[in-house]
């Protein structure tokens, strides 16, 4: 019962981290192990949140949280613009692909796995669409998001995380995963 107590108390943390977060609270990391990093940092009773990236049309990045000054729950992600230098060959300039990015992550995340935006959104003129494939629970997932238009991938990012120590393995993830796909 204790576990999924704090389950419910991590989703909720997150969704306050996230809601306050990027890309208004952030900025350069004083973190001396990242050096051109930017950072958001986001506290609440026992609770710290820390989401480190670096790149432009192609990002790295991390987002850590802590419990009671423990490590408790990590996210990496990769990702980015698939081409820069085709992506005005599809009528797409980048800047565009990130503002709608960024209207996408401020719509309510997808309920499963709350750490980045919906499952589904499309953009005004409905020509842009944003997806998030999670694959697993907050515990242990990997993720997908993308930015399409129509049947042409502009974006791509990759997301994998969980809980630190919980006996939730990486492996249970990513069984469940190449399950679904076929694989043996």
């Amino acid at each position: 019962m204790k576990s999924v107590a704090m389950n419910d108390s991590l989703r909720d943390f997150l969704l306050e981290a996230r809601a306050y977060g990027w890309p208004e609270h952030a900025g350069p990391s004083t973190h001396p192990a990242f050096p051109g990093f930017i950072e958001t940092r986001y506290s609440r009773d026992a609770w710290d949140y820390s989401d480190l990236w670096s790149g432009t049309t192609t990002d790295l990045g991390m987002q850590i949280i802590f419990h009671g000054g423990a490590p408790y729950w990590g996210c990496t992600y990769r990702g980015g613009v698939i081409d820069p230098a085709d992506a005005s060959g599809t009528g797409v300039p980048v800047d565009v692909v990130f503002e709608f990015l960024i209207d996408a992550l401020r719509q309510p995340s997808c309920p499963t796995l709350p750490v980045r935006g919906p499952e589904t959104y499309r953009s005004r003129s409905g020509s842009l669409r944003y997806s998030f494939q999670p694959h697993g629970r907050l515990p242990s997932f990997i993720a997908f998001e993308r930015i399409s238009l129509g049947d042409r991938l502009l974006y791509e990012r990759i997301l994998t995380g969980g809980r630190f120590g919980d006996g939730q393995g990486y492996g249970q993830a990513l069984g469940s995963l190449l399950t679904a796909n076929g694989a043996d």
